[in-house]
């Protein structure tokens, strides 16, 4: 059934999110080999709904959840996962996302560069160490259309919220949930502490998606 299929989908989803999160070799037996034997079973025509149960097992049984979530807010954040997070993030929103397409870059909601960037990194809080580790935590990255990545990507955040995509000089208007619902933040700085709020919520809600 298409329920089955979806089910199978997302816990191969699942398992190629850790594989990205925690770095660990695609030969490794916990992906290489376990993909392996499950192909042998798909191909004896063992149900979705099954290998879909067997792969949920699998995470279970090799995976701590403690340490997923500790390495997605202490880590540099990879692209796939910030895809997922917004994915994930428009699930629990129940918002339109369209990931087929092209015109999507990774935006850094406090810049990682730019001519801006020593008084962005005094207006966040922080010094050069700290700023080049925090910039690109999964807290501070978003999807965000390409066409106006280039021209917003280097602004202050308060420029970010409050401007149009309409005059690529900001979020608002976005197609992107993430970045429309950064135009009703609470503040108009961006900080330190503020990266940490936004990485603790999206590892915990990846980490939920992972474990259940």
């Amino acid at each position: 059934s298409y329920s089955d299929k979806l089910s199978f989908s997302e816990e191969l989803l699942k398992l190629f999110s850790i594989l990205s999160i925690k770095e660990i070799s695609y030969s490794s037996s916990l992906f290489k080999q376990f993909l392996i034997n499950l192909n042998m079973k798909m191909g004896q025509g063992l149900p979705c709904k099954n290998i879909a149960e067997s792969i949920s097992e699998h995470i279970s049984d090799n995976f701590d959840r403690e340490d997923i979530e500790q390495a997605l807010t202490n880590s540099y954040a990879e692209n796939g996962i910030v895809y997922l997070n917004e994915y994930l993030f428009a699930k629990e929103n129940d918002a339109e996302l369209n990931l087929m397409t092209n015109d999507i870059e990774i935006e850094h909601i406090m810049p990682a560069s730019g001519k801006n960037i020593t008084a962005i990194r005094e207006d966040a809080g922080m010094d050069e160490e700290e700023f080049a580790a925090y910039a690109d935590k999964l807290g501070n990255k978003i999807l965000l259309e390409q066409n106006i990545n280039g021209s917003v990507s280097n602004d202050w955040f308060r420029v970010k919220k409050q401007t149009s995509v309409k005059e690529k000089r900001g979020y608002r208007d976005s197609l992107f949930p993430i970045a429309q619902s950064l135009t009703k933040y609470k503040s108009d700085t961006w900080t330190k502490n503020d990266i940490d709020i936004a990485t603790k919520k999206a590892a915990e809600r990846i980490v939920k998606f992972i474990f259940g």
